[in-house]
Order: C-alpha cells, then sequence, then structure tokens
C-alpha cells in the first residue's frame, strides 16, 4: 500500500470509528426506518431484493419509511414516483442513518453503514436462500485480522428473518447470530409472485414478449468474473430454441454485470442485464440455475428447474452449503450436452420432477409466499419495541 493510500485509509476509518462513537448520542425516533439495497449495475444502484419489498410496504404505513440509495440518480427515480430517498453519503441521509430506529439491510453490512448503527435497532433480510456458504460459514470469513480495521463484519444483527429452520440454521451459523433471535418467515421480495405490488416496477424488467416457451438462466457469480455462457454451444441452443419456439433470457448476477457489461445475443437469446427481476419471474417457464438463490424462488412458481453444474468442482472448492444435494430440485448437468438434453426434455413438456420440487419446497419454506411483507414488518415493531 502506497503511503497515499495508507493515508486515505487511515482517515477513512478514523473517521468511521468518531461517527460511529456519535450515534451513540444522536436521537432516534421510534417511527423513522432506513432501508438500504446491494444491487448495482454499470450505471449505479438497483432498486431491488427484499429490502425494496418491505420498503415499499412500510411506505403506506404511518410511519417515515426512507430509501437511503448509493447515488442521488437512484434517489431522484425514487423520489419521482412519491418515496422518500436520499443518496446515503449526502449530510442528509447520514442524519437519516444516524436518528433511525431501525434500520432494514438485505446483504452485508458495509463500514460505510456500519458508521452510523449505534443505537440503532439492525435487521437483515438476506438477498435469498443461499447455495454457497456464506459469512462466517467460510473459514475466516468473520474472522477479521483487526476488530479496530472491519467492525462493520463484527456488528450483531439485532432480527434476522429466514424462510425455515433450516436455512435459520445457516442465518445462525453465516452471523455468529446463536445469541439474538432468528424471525421463520418468507422473503418479502416473493410477494410479488403472487401479486401484483405498487411501486415494484421501478427498476425491474418489462415483462418478456419473445418466444412461446420463456426460459431464464439466472446463474450467481463465478470466480474472476468470468462469463457463465462460456463453453456454450450458441448454435445448438438457437437451433433448439427454434424448434420449440422458445427463448432463452439472461440475467447474470450483480458482480458478473458490473465485470462483463453489455452483451448481445441472438435472435431468440436475450440479455436482460442488472435490473430487478423479482416481477417478471412468474413469466418464466423454465428457469436453468447455476447455483443461484433465485432457483429457490423459483421453486414457489413449481415450473421445471435444471442444474447447470458444469463447474461443480470450483464451487465445491470454494464452499457449497453441506446440505446442496438435497436442495436440487431438478436434473443436474454436467456437460453443456447434458444442458441441451434436459432443457428438450423440458421444452417437450416431460416435467418428471415435479414431486422432487415440491420436496424441496418444503424443506427450504416453512411458510407459502405472499403477505410476508406484512408479517414480516409486524414481527420487526414487535421486536424493536421490546428492545428500546
Amino acid at each position: 500500500m502506497t503511503p497515499l493510500r495508507a493515508m486515505r485509509a487511515f482517515f477513512r476509518i478514523s473517521f468511521g470509528w468518531l461517527l460511529f462513537c456519535l450515534s451513540f448520542l444522536t436521537p432516534r425516533f421510534h417511527d423513522r426506518w432506513v432501508f438500504i439495497g446491494w444491487h448495482k449495475d454499470k450505471d449505479g444502484e438497483v432498486f431491488a431484493d427484499n429490502a425494496k419489498y418491505l420498503f415499499l410496504h412500510a411506505s403506506r404505513k404511518p410511519i417515515e419509511s426512507i430509501w437511503l440509495a448509493q447515488d442521488e440518480r437512484a434517489a431522484t427515480r425514487l423520489r419521482a414516483r412519491g418515496y422518500r430517498a436520499t443518496a446515503k453519503h449526502t449530510l442528509r441521509g447520514m442524519w437519516y442513518a444516524l436518528t433511525a430506529s431501525i434500520t432494514v439491510i438485505d446483504a452485508h453490512l458495509m463500514f460505510e453503514d456500519w458508521r452510523c448503527t449505534g443505537r440503532t435497532f439492525l435487521v437483515q433480510l438476506w438477498h435469498g436462500i443461499p447455495s454457497r456458504k456464506i459469512g462466517a460459514q467460510l473459514a475466516g470469513s468473520y474472522r477479521s485480522p483487526s476488530r479496530l480495521l472491519e467492525p462493520h463484519v463484527r456488528r450483531s444483527q439485532d432480527l434476522v428473518f429466514a424462510p425455515s429452520p433450516r436455512t435459520a440454521k445457516i442465518m445462525e451459523e453465516a452471523f455468529a447470530h446463536r445469541d439474538r433471535h432468528v424471525e421463520i418467515e418468507n422473503y418479502p421480495r416473493n410477494d410479488v409472485l403472487v401479486r401484483d405490488i405498487e411501486g415494484a416496477d421501478i427498476d425491474a424488467y418489462n415483462v418478456p414478449q419473445t418466444g412461446r416457451i420463456k426460459i431464464l438462466y439466472a446463474p450467481t457469480f463465478r470466480a474472476g468474473g468470468k462469463d457463465p455462457l462460456e463453453g456454450w454451444d450458441m448454435s445448438r441452443l438457437s437451433s433448439l430454441l427454434t424448434k420449440y419456439d422458445a427463448a432463452l433470457y439472461v440475467q447474470y448476477h450483480t458482480k458478473t454485470v458490473l465485470s462483463l457489461g453489455d452483451a448481445a445475443f441472438g435472435e431468440r437469446i436475450h440479455y436482460l442485464g442488472g435490473k430487478d427481476i423479482q416481477p417478471i419471474l412468474k413469466h418464466f417457464d423454465i428457469h436453468i440455475t447455476a447455483y443461484s438463490s433465485v432457483a429457490n424462488d423459483f421453486l414457489l412458481l413449481d415450473c421445471p428447474i435444471i442444474y447447470d453444474m458444469r463447474e461443480h468442482a470450483a464451487y465445491e472448492s470454494t464452499g457449497l452449503q453441506d446440505d446442496f444435494d438435497a436442495l436440487t430440485g431438478g436434473p443436474s448437468a454436467r456437460t453443456f450436452d447434458e444442458l441441451l438434453h434436459h432443457l428438450e426434455r423440458a421444452l417437450a413438456g416431460d416435467d418428471a420432477f415435479a414431486a422432487e420440487r415440491a420436496r424441496v419446497k418444503k424443506y427450504l419454506y416453512a411458510v407459502e409466499a405472499g403477505g410476508a411483507s406484512g408479517r414480516v414488518f409486524e414481527a420487526i415493531r414487535c421486536h424493536a419495541s421490546s428492545s428500546y
């Protein structure tokens, strides 16, 4: 590290600790909630995931709900639709964070957000049921070399939500959370799978139009930011799609979107970019997944799922959940030929894994989709009020 970078890091950490100490002294307004997202694309923040859908619900309640955006453009889009939002790096944004009684996140807490969490009630929604190990489940992940330099990874989450006892165990391990409360409830983002939600269209895709049968390919992030479509024979795939009047829609993980940028495919293969997929998930007939939590959301729609496991050895070496094999509700493909074979069977209407999907769904979800935002909102109010 150069002397200049070391000096910048010193001032950043010093100011962070100063602000954190100050955050214990600022007033906390009981009716002020702030929400912080994590999604980005090449143009900035994308309004998405569990924090988004709980925010949309809370905005209809008699409380002060504020979205702390990663950039001013995202805040402007939300304000244009009548929602309260401000960029979190501004003085106004920091004041809201310092005076909110409840802070809602759905990803790892960042250092810049930790600075204002002294007396706030911190709620962790997370962003789906993980197939890979996360947080403290990974060796050394939450064992930072210094509590002074990385205090945000040590900050306790006051309330964590998980959709089943099995997922609750993951959250307990990931956040070293055994001394706190994990609430069993479906995810707020899954409400939009069963009913329309006002505001869900913000930063979301339009409903796909091409193809009688619509297929979603939503892989997770690959090490090094490699293209998940590497090794695919696009000519053979296009022929198969044409045969069944189908279209494939590709949504990359946020990190992959940032590293690869825009992509261009053929007439029946479309790149979705990095926007919110949840509102249009119900319009897809088949899902191909590569270790993404989107597949677990898709279980709620009871449609065929194909598991792309061509990179299984690489993901296994970096840490899959111990019961990963019990979480697959469809055929697994270790080669591209196998992937095409399973895809053609699904396109032809051969759905041999319906019972397996039902088993996995029951294992992962203790509560059906629909109405989760309201129940999560009330649970937060109940737990937060008892902590004051």
